[in-house]
């Protein structure tokens, strides 16, 4: 399959999963089931989607993998000979991460094996979003963001067919977030340290939506630093470079953030430094209205529940709104709060979405397929009156905005819990 027919699959994908949603999300009411049995069946709806796409890629359309997949096999090989990361051979993601797809590849030595990985670390991260839904009390929103999810052409294409190790980000997330509101604390820090030391430590970043809603932050540090340290400090006492990540992703850029849009815009650069700038205090706004909302609403544990993917979700859209290096692949990462945000979306809301998740699987790729060009050589172009200037300018003005429309409304969203006496369940039933 060529540039070109990707492109098409994922416009056609990304259209019909959209109208599903937007289908999906005016159909929820009328569901007559009990949450147990609908959250038994949305698992199964899940992991079905998933996996049938997977197989009917490839195994009966014989599509190639494509993207990632590639640097995943490439880091596998040297992890396969027992080389050492860092020292021998270089990656942007954890140390750990090259020998997780060498261990896979130990099993069939193919891209695929890799990618049926990522698809059963999706359906665990659904599973367990869907255990932690259940201590909320809102239940047309439990069934409307699980079939946001179940329909979600960003889920579809980059775990399933991409293979996209996001995925494991996500179960990671899942798993802290579901043991944080059980109350065991020592065990969510240790799921929340997993992805970083096995798929990328800048996953991180996702840490204060969760911790804050610990009871006993001793125990819940310990059980992240439990993990982290020892793996750390082993690989850089063997010799390996282990801030190798940092300089790795330093200066990388992409299209759909602040960054690219103001300087395909205006034609002046914001340079590496500035942007950076912007990321870190963005997030640390985030961090603070995490804190102060779950330090007021401390003995109200659904309250506490919504923060934590309130949270999670104003934290992955920082990221795509101000980070110079983003991918709508990210998403995956914090997939549920945000389709949790979008379940109490008005129609109007909920139909500009879909019309952004479409733009989501297909801009960036037509970016990197057609036209990967700097923002500033697209600002020359579009001077030019170069119509793949104007494409790119178009889908950069719909991608982030969307961005930060939703980023606005998941702050929001943080400060009324913050704000408010009781927890909202508004669209409980």
């Amino acid at each position: 399959m060529t540039g070109g027919q990707s492109l098409e699959l994922r416009g056609l994908v990304g259209i019909a999963a959209s109208l599903a949603s937007a289908a999906s999300w005016g159909f929820a009411p009328r569901l007559g089931i009990d949450r147990s049995r609908f959250r038994r069946m949305a698992v199964a709806a899940f992991a079905l989607t998933r996996a049938g796409l997977y197989f009917a890629a490839f195994f009966l359309f014989h599509m190639q993998p494509r993207g990632d997949i590639d640097l995943y096999m490439q880091e596998a090989i040297p992890a396969y000979r027992h080389q050492l990361v860092y020292r021998d051979f270089i990656t942007p993601h954890a140390p750990l991460s090259p020998y997780l797809f060498s261990a896979m590849l130990h099993i069939a030595m193919s891209p695929l094996t890799i990618i049926f990985f990522a698809v059963l670390f999706d359906i665990g991260a659904f599973t367990l979003w869907m255990r932690y839904s259940a201590r909320l009390p809102a239940a047309l929103t439990e069934r409307r963001a699980a079939l946001l999810m179940i329909c979600s052409p960003v889920s579809l294409l980059t775990v399933a067919i991409d293979g996209q190790m996001n995925s494991l980000i996500a179960l990671s997330l899942a798993w802290s977030a579901v043991a944080v509101v059980e109350s065991r604390d020592a065990l969510s820090g240790f799921a929340a340290a997993i992805p970083g030391v096995l798929v990328k430590f800048l996953s991180w970043v996702f840490v204060p939506g969760i911790s804050a809603a610990s009871r006993r932050k001793v125990a819940w540090i310990a059980g992240f630093v439990g993990l982290t340290v020892p793996i750390y400090c082993a690989f850089a006492a063997g010799g390996a470079n282990i801030l190798v990540p940092l300089s790795a992703e330093g200066t990388h850029k992409t299209t759909s953030n602040i960054t690219f849009l103001w300087e395909i815009v205006t034609g002046i650069s914001l340079g590496d430094r500035l942007p950076d700038l912007m990321l870190a205090t963005a997030w640390l706004v985030i961090v603070v209205l995490t804190l102060r909302a779950a330090n007021r609403r401390t003995a109200d544990r659904d309250a506490t529940a919504r923060i934590v993917l309130a949270s999670l979700i104003s934290i992955m859209m920082v990221i795509q709104v101000f980070s110079k290096n983003t991918w709508d692949r990210y998403l995956v990462m914090a997939m549920f709060p945000l389709c949790w945000l979008a379940a109490e979306f008005t129609a109007a809301q909920i139909a500009a979405y879909c019309v952004w998740l479409v733009v989501n699987v297909t801009y960036r790729s037509y970016w990197a397929i057609v036209a990967p060009v700097p923002a500033l050589v697209a600002h020359a172009a579009v001077a030019q009156h170069d119509p793949r200037a104007y494409t790119l300018l178009l889908g950069e003005i719909l991608q982030t905005g969307g961005n930060i429309f939703i980023l606005v409304l998941a702050v929001r969203s943080l400060l009324r819990l913050s704000n408010a006496s009781q927890p909202p369940d508004a669209h409980a039933a």
